[in-house]
């Protein structure tokens, strides 16, 4: 699978079982635990007041049903339906949205899913269904786009999300659901993505 926005010409794919193990392409390397058990990234005692966060919602956005806590703690990055969103949450109460940007299904792949007796009105959207923390610098996001999965990398800058650009987009097949109510899974250790997910259309 050819990566030419990231200067890699291909992944290792290895089949085991469901699950399928993906070497990411060459950025900076991504944070660890070094063969450690799973660590909490925060704790919180009872009674904590930082740990009450209110209802969020944002007009014109729905789904938001992927999260990542920053390592600080600070930012609370979402991915939605047809977005990805970067949430202050730094302080006790209503999360601040901190900014947004969107990351449509494309045109055509809208009118295929719809040729595949998929609705346009409820399927036939990019749901955001993977969300991982690649390097200080990184996240990596998949998503349905429309039955045609899809994955990217998405560029921060002070916490914020940069734009993604079209041509860092990449074939996702096997590492996001292409029904965005297929069940799924995904972790990244040491550079590598672990995805437990529908590997075809049928499911």
């Amino acid at each position: 699978m050819a990566l030419p926005s990231l200067g890699q010409d291909s992944w290792s794919l290895l089949r085991v079982f469901f699950f399928q193990l993906f070497l990411l392409p060459s950025l900076p390397p991504a944070s660890g635990t070094g063969g450690q058990g799973p660590m909490p990234r925060v704790k919180y005692h009872a009674g904590d007041g930082h740990r009450a966060l209110s209802f969020f919602q944002q007009k014109g956005l729905r789904d938001f049903d992927t999260l990542l806590l920053s390592d600080d703690g600070n930012t609370l990055y979402v991915g939605a339906r047809e977005a990805v969103l970067a949430l202050n949450i730094q302080n006790p109460g209503i999360p601040r949205l901190k900014n947004m940007i969107p990351w449509p299904a494309s045109e055509r792949k809208k009118t295929e899913c719809a040729f595949k007796k998929k609705s346009n009105e409820t399927q036939c959207f990019n749901f955001i269904r993977v969300l991982v923390s690649y390097n200080a610098t990184h996240l990596y996001a998949c998503g349905t786009f429309a039955f045609s999965p899809a994955c990217t990398f998405i560029e921060l800058q002070d916490s914020l999300l940069l734009p993604i650009l079209i041509d860092k987009v990449m074939d996702g097949k096997g590492q996001s659901p292409f029904d965005p109510v297929h069940k799924h899974t995904a972790v990244l250790v040491d550079g590598m993505l672990y995805s437990g997910t529908m590997n075809n259309f049928l499911g």
